[in-house]
């Protein structure tokens, strides 16, 4: 390893131009640090109370034009989302677009 390091010293006095700054792999892993994984971070699961307190204003916003799967990706940025919970925030659009359609049958 020294005598690789020694050649590399040599190489960049003699030949910088064509090195062009080129480091060997030794010299980079000194100055580097080793990449050390985050821990994975798990999220909580999300209150079923709290799904029942925002379904209103969900709906509320859904019907002004925000999707379904906008919210729920709003959510499960801090939270653990059930399959069932994702269920109910969906069938608040399905529920939206129904009462649309009958809107528009009254009219």
């Amino acid at each position: 390893m020294l005598q690789l390091r020694a050649r590399a010293f040599a190489l960049r006095d003699i030949f910088p131009d064509a090195l062009m700054g080129l480091a060997i792999a030794e010299e980079i892993r000194d100055i580097t640090p080793p990449l050390n994984e985050p821990p994975i971070k798990t999220l909580p699961a999300y209150p079923q109370e709290q799904l029942q307190n925002h379904l209103n204003e969900w709906q509320t916003a859904i019907e002004n034009g925000k999707s379904a799967e906008s919210i729920i990706g709003m959510v499960s940025s801090k939270y653990q989302l059930t399959d069932q919970q994702k269920t109910q925030i969906r069938a608040l659009a399905v529920k939206a677009v129904a009462e649309e359609e009958n809107n528009h049958e009254q009219d």
